[in-house]
């Protein structure tokens, strides 16, 4: 599994954040999704794993009641 360092960006628009565990992840690397079936300070949970099973990325939907407030200001926003 290539590591790159663990990256996050942020989307304000969409009020979602993704963290990169791998560096890039190419499209169709991520091949399963697994949804936490409870949310997280009101945010839900999505692990991205890929063929070998490992977790690739985890993406935060309603990311403004998930992170600190500073957090957006130390990421990479898209």
């Amino acid at each position: 599994m290539p590591s790159s360092g663990v990256r996050i960006t942020v989307d304000e628009e969409s009020d979602s954040a993704y963290i990169y565990l791998t560096g890039e992840i190419r499209p169709g690397e991520a091949v399963e999704q697994v949804v936490l079936q409870e949310t997280v300070n009101g945010a839900q949970i999505v692990f991205d794993k890929d063929a070998d099973g490992f977790v690739i990325g985890i993406e935060i939907i309603g990311a403004r009641k998930f992170l600190r407030a500073t957090a957006p200001n130390s990421a990479n926003t898209e």
